[in-house]
C-alpha cells in the first residue's frame, strides 16, 4: 500500500550505535515509502552498493549525515527526499549520483547537500533551507557537466535554497548552475553562488 510508509528507530536511542538502515554492498536496490529517525545516520549505502533508487524517504535527527551515500558507479537516483534536523549534512554523497529530485533539506547542522565527485548529476526542483552550512556544496572535476537546476526556464524546475547559513551555492568545476532562487544567506560576508 504507498500510502502507508514504515517507520524505523532505535528501540533504545539512548544507547543505539550505527545507523538506522545500512546497505553494504547491496546492488539494484529500491527504497521507498521509508522514515527513520535517530541512528548515526538515518540511511548509510556504501561498500560498492550500486544503482540505489531512493524515493519518498525521510530520515531526520541522525547524529551525523541524514543520508550517507559513498558511490562507486552511476545509475543511482533519490527523488522526494526529507533530510531534516540531522548532526551532519542532509544528504552527503561520495561517487555518482545521476539525479536528486524534488526533495526538502532543512533545518541540518552541516550542508544541505553534499556531493563530492558527483559524476553526470541533475539537481532540480529541490528546496535546501535553514541549514547551519551551506544549502549546496558540488565539487564535479569531470569533462561531463553537472546541471543545479533546469536550462529550460518555463518549466520552473530551478531548486529553492534559502535561508542557509553559509553560501546558498558552492559549484566547483564543470557545473552549470541556472534557473535557481537564492536568498537569505544568514552569515555576514557569505555569497548566494560561488563558482
Amino acid at each position: 500500500n504507498l500510502a502507508r510508509t514504515a517507520a524505523l528507530r532505535h528501540a533504545n536511542p539512548r544507547y543505539a550505535r550505527g545507523p538506522i538502515v545500512e546497505l553494504d554492498d547491496a546492488d539494484s536496490m529500491t527504497l521507498s515509502h521509508l522514515t527513520t529517525e535517530g541512528g548515526t545516520n538515518g540511511l548509510w549505502i556504501h561498500n560498492a552498493s550500486e544503482t540505489f533508487f531512493g524515493h519518498h524517504i525521510s530520515v531526520t535527527r541522525a547524529a551525523q549525515d541524514g543520508i550517507r551515500f559513498e558511490s562507486t558507479a552511476s545509475g543511482s537516483t533519490l527523488d522526494h527526499v526529507s533530510a531534516t534536523a540531522n548532526g551532519g549534512h542532509g544528504i552527503h554523497i561520495t561517487g555518482s549520483i545521476d539525479h536528486i529530485f524534488d526533495s526538502d533539506v532543512g533545518f541540518n547542522i552541516g550542508t544541505g547537500i553534499y556531493l563530492s565527485s558527483s559524476g553526470l548529476v541533475q539537481l532540480e526542483g529541490n528546496e535546501l533551507h535553514d541549514n547551519r552550512g551551506m544549502g549546496l556544496f558540488l565539487n564535479h572535476m569531470a569533462t561531463t557537466q553537472a546541471t543545479v537546476g533546469n536550462p529550460l526556464l518555463t518549466v520552473g524546475r530551478g531548486n529553492i535554497i534559502r535561508e542557509n547559513a553559509g553560501t546558498g551555492i558552492d559549484a566547483r568545476g564543470n557545473v552549470l548552475v541556472v534557473g535557481n532562487t537564492v536568498s537569505g544567506q544568514r552569515s555576514a560576508n557569505t555569497n548566494g553562488i560561488v563558482l
